[in-house]
């Protein structure tokens, strides 16, 4: 595995615990009235970006330009 790859792999990791915990800090403060529209901003930001990787996975064209394609 490549280095860039690996490097990868641990930022998104990262970004997924960070994720969580801001989730964890907007239930936490829902007690309070102020973490629930919260929530519902970070699940609409979770899902745009999982729409968007997978739209760039089933791009067979952004593919061959990526493979083919000198930079």
């Amino acid at each position: 595995m490549k280095l860039d790859t690996i490097v990868l792999i641990i930022v998104a990791m990262g970004a997924a615990a960070y994720f969580f915990a801001l989730l964890a800090g907007a239930i936490a403060a829902s007690a309070f009235g102020i973490g629930i529209p919260f929530v519902i901003i970070l699940l609409v930001g979770l899902w745009i970006v999982v729409r968007v990787i997978n739209e760039r996975r089933a791009n067979a064209e952004d593919d061959y330009y990526e493979k083919n394609v000198e930079k």
